[in-house]
């Protein structure tokens, strides 16, 4: 799936968006979204 064309957001901001802005939307953040010891984890791999 490709985004419109024009619409695009950098790498630094798709890591946000999809890590500590996800957290906090679902009220999660203090045990979501940052590569901590005592934190949950999932991983994804973008080539």
């Amino acid at each position: 799936m490709k985004a419109p064309k024009g619409v695009a957001i950098d790498l630094a901001s798709a890591i946000v968006t999809f890590t500590s802005a996800g957290a906090r939307q679902l009220g999660r953040e203090n045990d979501l979204a940052t590569l901590k010891a005592g934190m949950l984890a999932d991983f994804i791999v973008l080539n």
